[in-house]
């Protein structure tokens, strides 16, 4: 984004020869016009385009359905370990901004949405529309309605001095897992990983969506 509040593309230039004149710049290699811009706002082109056809950058806010109507919105950035481009929820992004460290761009998220979802368009920007990564309230839950939910869904088993607890039934686990993506407060996310025995799939979602890696 420009110093004058619009946004410019081209070619990203720094001049950082004297600190006291430093900028960021963007040349326009078509008019050869450059621009002084904010360089807290700088997003590069990711390659890909939204259903749309526009085309994606860094900081932009893609909004994902289903077939089954799920889906929410969704940031895109940059995964220094996978080096590729990648996604991350809105739970995630708020992790980061709660102290948590784990959150990270998926790139194999934004793939497989690339792929499989019905609706997937570039809604903002989190420069924009920051109130688009805002964790809707309704889905707010406590550990107070976790571990109800779970004494009522389990049972106990003790191994080797440690307290562990089996769902029920599959149908259980699954709705627990979904719980906890609900949850915004990741210590029942982190508490449920540590202590609860999973199925292989109950498992494989967790860990797709919190980013942790299951016992």
């Amino acid at each position: 984004m420009c110093k004058g509040e619009r946004w410019v593309y081209g070619d990203l230039r720094h001049y950082n020869r004297n600190p006291h004149t430093e900028k960021w710049t963007i040349h326009n290699p078509d008019t050869g016009l450059e621009t002084d811009i904010d360089e807290k706002t700088i997003g590069q082109y990711t390659g890909l385009h939204d259903r749309k056809d526009r085309e994606i950058y860094e900081g932009d806010i893609l909004f994902v359905e289903f077939a089954d109507k799920s889906g929410g919105y969704y940031l895109v950035g940059w995964n220094d370990k996978t080096a590729a481009w990648g996604i991350m929820n809105q739970y995630e992004y708020q992790s980061i901004h709660d102290g948590y460290d784990f959150a990270e761009f998926k790139n194999h998220t934004l793939l497989a949405f690339f792929k499989e979802a019905i609706i997937f368009e570039v809604a903002g920007n989190i420069h924009d529309n920051p109130e688009l990564m805002n964790i809707p309230k309704t889905k707010k839950i406590t550990m107070e309605k976790a571990e109800k939910f779970i004494s009522e869904h389990t049972r106990k088993l003790t191994q080797y001095g440690y307290d562990y607890f089996l769902w029920v039934t599959p149908d259980d686990a699954k709705e627990a897992v979904e719980i906890a993506r609900e949850e915004t407060l990741l210590e029942v996310a982190a508490w449920i990983n540590d202590t609860f025995i999973f199925s292989k799939q109950a498992k494989e979602d967790f860990s797709q969506t919190f980013n942790i890696k299951m016992l």
